[in-house]
């Protein structure tokens, strides 16, 4: 997350709806705000677009210090889509509102047009997976979870706040070989 107090703040939504600094403080000042270890949280988000967010420091010397900063967190959605997007707005207004939401159980129209498009004889993904050699389905598999089975017991060795590797854990271990279908990404870890 690389510091951006040049950027334009008028762009950024107001998500304090007009309420007063005390009043927002109190809202990240409670016990329930915690990170997956149990450790307090060291940022609030006022509001975001695009790569932008608008953050306020939640405690220390800087403790209510608000900050513009670059998302560079590389989350699934964030990295490739950003806050705010009108595209990703439209299609979940729609989704909401007119396609309703199956799992992976029943039939979707909407998971069969996407299917169709990526795979058909002429689809966009046709010529990388030619449907004589592999079988598509839209739904999830269990290499989700190990992927992020993988990742929190790497996340549990760093100090978030302290941005380095936390006290005696600084090391990693070495996973040689993950294979799965339908992971979201590449699980590649090293020994730092």
């Amino acid at each position: 997350m690389a510091s951006a107090e040049d950027l334009p703040r008028s762009e950024l939504p107001d998500m304090t709806h007009g309420h007063d600094s005390e009043t927002i403080e109190s809202w990240f000042d409670r016990t329930m705000h915690m990170d997956q270890y149990g450790t307090r949280l060291p940022f609030g988000s006022l509001g975001a677009k695009g790569l932008t967010h608008r953050f306020v420091e939640l405690s220390g010397a800087d403790r209510g210090r608000e900050l513009n900063v670059l998302d560079a967190s590389g989350g699934y959605a964030s990295a490739c889509l950003g806050a705010g997007s009108p595209v990703v707005g439209a299609a979940l207004s729609r989704a909401v509102e007119e396609a309703g939401y199956v799992t992976d159980e029943i039939h979707s129209w909407e998971r069969s047009k996407l299917l169709e498009l990526l795979f058909r004889e002429d689809g966009l993904w046709a010529e990388q997976f030619p449907a004589d050699e592999y079988h598509v389905a839209g739904r999830n598999s269990g290499s989700e979870g190990m992927e992020m089975a993988l990742r929190l017991a790497l996340e549990s060795r760093f100090d978030h706040r302290r941005l380095r590797p936390a006290e005696g854990r600084g090391h990693r271990d070495i996973v040689l070989a993950f294979e799965g279908r339908g992971t979201a990404g590449p699980v590649g870890y090293s020994r730092c």
